[in-house]
């Protein structure tokens, strides 16, 4: 009696033990996945935007990402666990400077309305992103020349707009079909930089397919997981580079032309 009952706790251990370990096993080989916007604000909060598995990365305002060294900030998201695809937008208040910065390889950086943008995409490895920065948080007021600059271009714009009303009232409509039909079609604007590699995938195989392709196609011409396909094509339409529309049983997806 007593071995039956030996037996019987050994075995209640093993089964503990099993039920703290997997979890544990499964947490270290789960990929995670993200397309998200990270911008900084002066006062040292972070907003987060974007799809994205690893609950660090959800969509919110935080600031457990900045701190502050005298003159200098420092942004430190480092995140455990393997990415199998990732692509952040890391943006900065005006007038920043970057002083030092630890992203991955595949990056570059790009300067909008004064405003600097890390960009950068990674492949089966972390996500990381340490940036030291520094700004001198001024924001000079308006020039007393500015508002009479602005009512100066909105009167050139509104004299141009009535310029070109006027010269297409008068053009022959031959001439008008003309011009349409040489329009291009099925063509989309976007930078391959800021996309990732299967994001890219998906966009070639639309515009070889001439604009326009179903979702089934995409799967067994890219052989990317449902879940992953979907998740990725979300992202482009988000990013208004494609658009989907269900036919039937069929989902298309087509460039967005801005029609």
């Amino acid at each position: 009696m007593n071995f039956r009952i030996d037996i019987m706790v050994k075995f209640m251990i093993l089964c503990l033990l099993a039920l703290l370990v997997v979890p544990a096993v499964y947490a270290e080989v789960q990929d995670y996945y993200a397309d998200v916007q990270i911008k900084v604000f002066p006062t040292g909060d972070v907003e987060l935007i974007g799809t994205t598995n690893h609950p660090t990365l959800a969509p919110r305002i935080t600031q457990e990402f900045t701190s502050k060294s005298g003159q200098n900030w420092i942004l430190n998201i480092t995140l455990p666990g393997n990415f199998s695809e990732y692509v952040y937008d890391l943006s900065f208040p005006p007038n920043t400077e970057i002083n030092y910065m630890n992203v991955p390889k595949n990056v570059r950086m790009e300067t909008n309305d004064n405003i600097i943008h890390i960009i950068a995409t990674g492949t089966n490895q972390t996500f990381f992103a340490v940036v030291q920065y520094s700004f001198d948080g001024t924001n000079p007021g308006p020039s007393p020349f500015e508002p009479l600059v602005m009512i100066g271009i909105i009167l050139l714009l509104a004299i141009l707009v009535v310029i070109l009303y006027v010269k297409i009232r008068r053009r022959p409509l031959h001439e008008k079909q003309s011009v349409e039909s040489a329009a291009p079609k099925g063509k989309a604007s976007y930078n391959p930089e800021t996309l990732t590699e299967r994001q890219n995938q998906i966009l070639e195989i639309i515009k070889k397919a001439g604009g326009h392709t179903t979702q089934a196609k995409l799967q067994i011409e890219t052989k990317i997981p449902k879940a992953s396909l979907s998740r990725n094509i979300e992202s482009l339409v988000r990013k208004k580079i494609v658009k989907k529309e269900r036919k039937g049983m069929t989902m298309v997806i087509y460039f967005n032309d801005g029609e």
